[in-house]
């Protein structure tokens, strides 16, 4: 397992909870070309806990870190941070 490293504890807190707890943090990644070249790589969302699948329904998506302020797409490049992956926990 690889040693990551976040901005700040807090985020790292938020990232790491469960899915179902909240509210959490989540690093999307996207596999498709057509919605990584508009959106970027990763999305970074702040959500209400969910059960079943990811979705974006009830998502607030951000671009800095809610604590540190970091702009978290200059931050976080490494696949291994991606909490839910397209086309394996998730359809876009």
């Amino acid at each position: 397992m690889k040693d990551l490293k976040y901005c700040c504890e807090d985020f790292k807190f938020r990232v790491n909870l469960f899915n179902y707890q909240h509210p959490n943090i989540r690093i999307v990644k996207f596999t498709d070309s057509r919605y990584e070249s508009g959106i970027g790589k990763f999305s970074f969302v702040i959500t209400e806990g969910y059960e079943e699948k990811f979705s974006f329904r009830m998502v607030v998506v951000i671009k800095y870190c809610p604590f540190c302020g970091k702009k978290l797409s200059k931050f976080y490049k490494d696949d291994a941070y991606a909490n839910e992956i397209e086309g394996v926990t998730f359809d876009y």
